[in-house]
């Protein structure tokens, strides 16, 4: 897995978000990817975070992930290459739910 560097941990360690570039189920040119901690304190493999969160285009670039202290809301940065604009989005963490193992 090609990764881009931007992470950020949850306030309660449960998961981590991740840029990463180059894979195949990639939407844009940087998507953010997740992984959650297992009871063992290893992690999960890093999942796609899906189109909620990730933008498709050759010139998008999902990245910077932040948690808010309280854990409710991701904030992240979604760069433009074409137009050098970029903006800051942000949603409830309760999209992860969904992508968490069963």
């Amino acid at each position: 897995m090609a990764v881009g560097g931007d992470m950020c941990v949850a306030p309660d360690e449960s998961y981590l978000l991740i840029t990463c570039e180059g894979e195949p189920e990639n939407l844009g040119r940087g998507d953010l990817f997740v992984s959650f901690r297992r009871e063992d304190d290893t992690w999960t493999p890093l999942r796609h975070a899906g189109a909620l969160v990730n933008t498709p285009g050759e010139s998008a670039y999902t990245h910077c992930p932040a948690v808010t202290p309280d854990g409710a809301f991701l904030l992240y940065r979604l760069f433009d290459f074409e137009t050098r604009r970029s903006r800051v989005f942000w949603l409830r963490t309760t999209f992860l739910d969904e992508l968490r193992p069963r």
